[in-house]
């Protein structure tokens, strides 16, 4: 009996969805995801592309960015490690609106009208009081407590914490942290105390309340007014790293917690079950640095930057796509933190710089980006597999490229053989991969790398194959 039979008969095998990365066992997960992405993106989906590019918008004006602010979702504003806050004018950072700020903590904002004369801007830092910027100045506002941090707008008033304790402004102000008249309508102030003793360490309004967080708990306060407030355990075991691990997209809260990616909607524990495909990250967090990282949207989809490794800043952002239930990682990039103005997203970095996620390059340098397939075994592991001929189809832009490689090994990567290298095809095209004979030979696992530069798609990954009987 010849061991290589006639192939023609069996119909290639075709990949069309990319359905972006699993980090769980790589000879069970499905074919159309991959074990290890490097900055694609769902954008094109089912398609797999390359993830946007940034611009740096202005000039390096500190060390670190402590965060980002967006009034009335038509101007970004940032306050630097030099201790200055400014705004994007359009062309540049206008002089600072604020100096002598703290150069280490970050920064919260929020926007907030009640009782001032437009809406105004509002920030805090844990060090300088309460800030707010009316469409021209930054100045101090109202007679805070000290130490408020992690503010919040919610309902007619202001929320911000110290250390234990929740603080609110009267009723219908923003500049009243301190009114005591005895009635409903009097600023508020409540310790939270939990088994662990842990202080806040976010705020957050959404989905319905406020929701305070400490390191491993999480508490939603209901009511309208003094009388009916009232804080409500939601559970003991899951709680939020810092004010930047938690947003909410679309009416779901997303919390970034020691142990996982949850997803909380209200009436149920949160749960991690949708960020199963990339726990591996978390996982694998560099516990010493687990205050740098944060969370971010731009409307749509998610973005969760981590310290990975032994990493002591942001080295990885994990994309999440809700629409698609789809993860895609993301590098190099450093966030310190996100902010989304008129639906596009804005990075602020550990270099001082600010960046817009837009074009096709990381400033002048072509995005380079990296996919892994899966393990692929013939219908038994007991049998050893050869791919005869695979074509790829896929656009690539004049200036970019594509490698392609091969491993025998379900893991590791110490034996990729180049395959083939792709030229630029202008438009989709569809492109032989030549398989040597000798770089695949009695394999029981055969995995695919792609490699490229610049804003490349792939449409479709075939191949032909042949096994082996089992032994």
């Amino acid at each position: 009996m010849n061991p290589w039979p006639y192939v023609r008969h069996r119909p290639p095998i075709i990949q069309r969805e990319f359905r972006g990365e699993n980090r769980l066992d790589p000879l069970s997960i499905s074919p159309e995801y991959a074990t290890e992405t490097r900055n694609f993106t769902s954008a094109d989906y089912p398609a797999l592309t390359v993830r946007p590019g940034y611009s740096v918008i202005g000039e390096i004006t500190g060390s670190k960015v402590l965060g980002m602010g967006v009034w009335k979702d038509k101007e970004l504003h940032a306050v630097f490690a030099d201790g200055t806050w400014r705004r994007w004018t359009g062309s540049g950072w206008s002089s600072p609106l604020a100096t002598g700020l703290d150069t280490a903590a970050m920064w919260s904002f929020t926007n907030v009208k009640a009782n001032l004369s437009d809406i105004n801007l509002v920030g805090t830092n844990g060090k300088n009081g309460v800030r707010a910027y009316n469409g021209s100045t930054v100045s101090s506002i109202g007679n805070p407590v000290e130490g408020l941090d992690f503010i919040e707008q919610y309902y007619d008033r202001l929320w911000a914490a110290v250390k234990n304790t929740m603080h609110a402004t009267a009723g219908s102000s923003a500049d009243k942290w301190q009114t005591f008249n005895g009635d409903d309508e009097d600023s508020y102030f409540k310790e939270l105390d939990t088994p662990d003793g842990e202080t806040i360490t976010a705020v957050k309004a959404g989905i319905g309340h406020v929701t305070i967080f400490k390191q491993t708990s999480m508490h939603e306060l209901f009511g309208a007014m003094v009388s009916t407030f009232r804080f409500q355990p939601v559970t003991f075991d899951i709680g939020a790293l810092n004010n930047r691990s938690v947003i909410t997209i679309n009416g779901i809260m997303y919390i970034l917690d020691r142990n996982g990616i949850y997803e909380y909607m209200g009436g149920a524990v949160p749960s991690k079950k949708f960020s199963t495909p990339v726990q591996w990250y978390v996982d694998n967090l560099n516990p010493a640095a687990r205050d740098t990282c944060s969370l971010g949207t731009d409307g749509k989809k998610l973005y969760v930057s981590l310290p990975v490794g032994n990493s002591t800043l942001p080295n990885t952002i994990l994309e999440y796509d809700p629409s698609k239930n789809t993860w895609y990682t993301w590098k190099d990039i450093q966030p310190t933190c996100f902010a989304s103005m008129a639906g596009i997203l804005y990075i602020g970095d550990h270099s001082g710089r600010v960046l817009k996620l837009e074009g096709t390059a990381d400033g002048t340098a072509p995005v380079t980006s990296v996919w892994i397939s899966k393990a692929f075994t013939a219908q038994s592991m007991s049998q050893t597999v050869r791919w005869l001929r695979a074509w790829i189809t896929a656009k690539i832009p004049a200036g970019s490229t594509m490698n392609v490689y091969i491993s025998k090994q379900v893991t590791g990567d110490d034996d990729w053989a180049l395959i083939q290298n792709i030229p630029a095809t202008g438009w989709i095209s569809s492109k032989p991969i030549y398989i040597k004979s000798s770089v695949a030979v009695n394999a029981r696992y055969i995995r695919l790398k792609i490699e490229c530069t610049g804003p490349v798609t792939i449409h479709e990954i075939a191949r032909e194959e042949d096994y082996l009987p089992l032994r």
